[in-house]
């Protein structure tokens, strides 16, 4: 009798396990929060007509196929005349801070988008070019929401 007393807990515990494990799973997947990695740049101002023709064109199918992939969330660019000198804000949304180390996964949708090599590099020229000897700083955002 006792025997079985054990074995009905054993099992019973058994079959609650896997449940927990998805519950943790839950609750780890819960509370991590997405992360903004935040790029501001010094960029000379005649060259900002350039830079928004070349985000319009290339960056925004670009930042399409990398949310499609979910390897980014969200993207947002910032352009400012007056204030502080950083004018151009560029803002990555990650998942995760493990997906920061895995990169935003634009190579591979730039890739997609655009198969020739020889199109990428010059279309990676004309970004280098805006950006030449600007002076940036970046940071990492946590965001904060009313979600548990």
């Amino acid at each position: 009798m006792k025997t079985n007393k054990i074995f009905i807990v054993v099992l019973s515990l058994a079959m609650l396990l896997p449940a927990f494990s998805t519950i943790q799973a839950q609750e780890k997947k819960k509370k991590e929060k997405a992360y903004w990695y935040v790029s501001s740049y010094k960029v000379p101002w005649a060259n900002i007509d350039s830079l928004q023709k070349l985000v319009k064109k290339y960056t925004i199918p670009i930042i399409a196929e990398a949310k499609k992939r979910k390897t980014l969330l969200d993207y947002k660019i910032l352009i400012h005349h007056t204030g502080d000198e950083y004018n151009v804000v560029i803002m990555m949304k990650y998942p995760s801070w493990a997906a920061i180390g895995k990169g935003s996964g634009l190579q591979a949708a730039f890739e997609a988008i655009e198969s020739n090599k020889a199109k990428r590099d010059s279309i990676n020229a004309a970004f280098a070019w805006l950006f030449d000897g600007s002076v940036h700083k970046d940071n990492i955002y946590r965001e904060i929401t009313d979600k548990p």
